[in-house]
């Protein structure tokens, strides 16, 4: 899969999004007065890695973490930069699918790695951003940080009440079999 990078450049009066971005363009937006976030889908390949880690001086531990995608759900902080990285659920049809996502945070960006777009992050931030509906401008990394995990929390839930469902159903199934 090629990667694919989209950019939110934001603060509380704007937000410049960018579809299909180099992450060159997204290293010509890092200033102080700006919250940027680069999100790149299809990590497999390395040359994107190795520039993602090159332009944002990530840590090659870290980087080493990226490209290895069954780290368990961890926060590491590093002198300049933190690392967090955890798993996102989704349903697609009736199928659990999962990914890891890859977060580093460093002076007003933040860029997240995951392998494919499950549209989770679309509807509970992107959209918000690019409409400034909520206050998720007026705040800088920390809080987009904090939205991103939200929503993949968030997700959990949702995954939880399909299986739940699952379970119960299966239960009905074996108590009409049961002969007392």
């Amino acid at each position: 899969m090629l990667s694919k990078i989209t950019l939110y450049h934001y603060n509380a009066d704007e937000c410049i999004f960018s579809d299909n971005v180099s992450l060159k363009e997204c290293a010509a937006y890092e200033n102080e007065k700006h919250v940027n976030w680069i999100n790149i889908l299809g990590i497999s390949d390395p040359a994107v890695l190795k520039e993602a880690a090159d332009i944002f001086k990530i840590h090659p531990l870290v980087v080493e973490d990226i490209g290895n995608n069954i780290q368990r759900a961890k926060v590491e902080e590093y002198d300049d930069m933190l690392y967090v990285v955890l798993r996102m659920f989704h349903l697609k049809g009736n199928t659990i699918e999962d990914q890891q996502v890859s977060i580093v945070v460093r002076n007003n960006t933040i860029v997240t790695f995951r392998e494919f777009d499950a549209g989770i992050f679309q509807k509970s931030i992107g959209d918000k951003l690019k409409a400034g509906t909520s206050s998720l401008r007026k705040h800088g990394e920390d809080y987009l940080l904090y939205s991103i995990l939200d929503a993949i929390i968030d997700n959990y839930y949702i995954v939880l009440a399909h299986i739940s469902e699952k379970i119960e159903a299966l239960e009905r199934d074996v108590m009409k079999t049961m002969s007392w």
